[in-house]
């Protein structure tokens, strides 16, 4: 199956408006990306799941940071 490109006159003139394009396309979802986290953390957060899911992070940091204490120190400097 034949794929459909650009023809090579039209790709030579948005060549210079590819970044602006990217940049066009991007930001927006970068937006709506970091709204829809709001909006979940914000739902998660009423409902007590949020607390509840950093403490369960820092438990594991913090045991994470105990295991490697522990460690012999030659196998961490390798």
């Amino acid at each position: 199956m034949r794929r459909m490109s650009l023809n090579p006159g039209l790709r030579l003139a948005l060549r210079p408006f590819a970044s602006l394009l990217a940049f066009a396309v991007g930001l927006p979802a970068a937006i709506l990306a970091v709204l829809c986290f709001i909006h979940g953390a914000s739902l998660l957060w009423s409902a007590g799941i949020l607390i509840a899911y950093k403490t369960f992070i820092a438990g594991g940091v913090c045991a994470a940071l105990a295991a490697l204490a522990r460690w012999p120190r030659e196998y961490l400097t390798r």
